[in-house]
């Protein structure tokens, strides 16, 4: 049959042509595993940099609820696509946060700190905190950052040992979903951050003199006068010395102007008195004179009282008016 038969050339071409095909195959499915999987470099990353000072330090002030402001840098994503809403958490949880020495511990709270005022306690996360209770934001475009700001509160009222307390607060870098208040789909990027804080505890060596009738300290009040009226033999009157201090070692000294005795500053003439420190009978002199030493315990919490008793001896004497000071010095060894 003529019309169905093919030419050697019609037979080349045909096998060509099936060979041209087969090498198209490859190069088809090459592409198609391209298109699969993206390049690695549109990924998201999610880190922290430029934080500053290394090592943030502060004086405590056990008077007050001092803020040591704090801010630790800048948080930062970069990639591609559109970032929404990340969150920062703080750890370790609140009620467990603290400055420590080894064996003392002063506890504080991390609040926000916006536009100049305290903020909400910051929280470490766990399903059920809010948008009140960390730092957050939302991310846009290809490169965004935002600083941290927030404030460390230690406890007011506390002394301590002097010296240098410690503490290092870790930040979580989460994203999520935001609906008002509330967090949803929370999960961490991975990025995290610590930061040690140093908190230095200072001397303190205060001392209050108060009437008999008070044991509670007043660091206003470091005078007392003692009016005998007329002056009778065995009379006694007495004052509360209490000591403020968190010094490892202190010693308390006492100076008496006329070493022991009150005088008549029109005629010289003078009056012996008994000096009692504390139950016990103690010479006074016109130098200084350590009589007690002491150091800290967790039992005194900084604070011991001493009662101070003065008795006259023999007053038959010049009439007249008859005075003494005596100068009580704490001091940190």
């Amino acid at each position: 049959m003529k019309l169905n038969k093919k030419s050697p050339k019609d037979e080349m071409e045909r096998i060509v042509m099936n060979k041209n095909m087969k090498r198209a195959i490859p190069a088809a499915l090459a592409l198609a595993l391209a298109l699969m999987f993206p390049r690695p470099a549109s990924a998201i990353n999610y880190y922290f940099n430029n934080f500053y000072p290394n090592v943030p330090t502060a004086t405590y002030d056990w008077t007050s609820n001092q803020q040591l402001i704090t801010d630790i840098g800048y948080a930062s994503a970069s990639g591609k696509g559109t970032y929404g809403f990340v969150f920062w958490d703080f750890s370790p949880a609140t009620g467990a946060r603290f400055f420590s020495n080894g064996s003392y511990t002063i506890p504080y709270s991390i609040k926000k700190y916006v536009y100049g005022y305290v903020g909400n306690e910051l929280y470490a996360y766990s399903p059920g905190v809010t948008k009140d209770h960390v730092l957050s934001n939302t991310f846009y475009g290809p490169f965004t950052n935002t600083p941290l700001y927030f404030v460390i509160i230690p406890t007011a009222g506390l002394i301590m040992p002097a010296g240098s307390y410690t503490t290092s607060i870790t930040v979580g870098y989460y994203k999520g979903t935001q609906y008002g208040t509330s967090i949803s789909n929370a999960r961490s990027t991975g990025a995290t951050y610590s930061q040690a804080i140093n908190l230095i505890v200072p001397v303190i060596c205060d001392l209050s003199i108060m009437p008999s009738t008070s044991s509670t300290f007043d660091s206003n009040t470091y005078n007392q006068t003692l009016n005998f009226g007329d002056m009778i033999e065995g009379e006694s009157m007495s004052v509360n010395a209490i000591l403020r201090t968190n010094a490892g070692s202190w010693s308390l000294a006492v100076a008496s102007t006329n070493g022991g005795y009150m005088k008549n500053s029109a005629t010289g003439t003078t009056v012996h008195y008994t000096f009692n420190y504390n139950g016990t009978v103690t010479a006074l002199t016109t130098i200084s004179t350590i009589i007690e030493t002491g150091g800290w315990t967790d039992t005194s919490s900084g604070y011991a009282t001493r009662h101070l008793t003065f008795t006259l001896g023999d007053t038959f004497n010049t009439p007249g008016t008859y005075s003494d000071n005596l100068t009580f010095t704490l001091t940190a060894n």
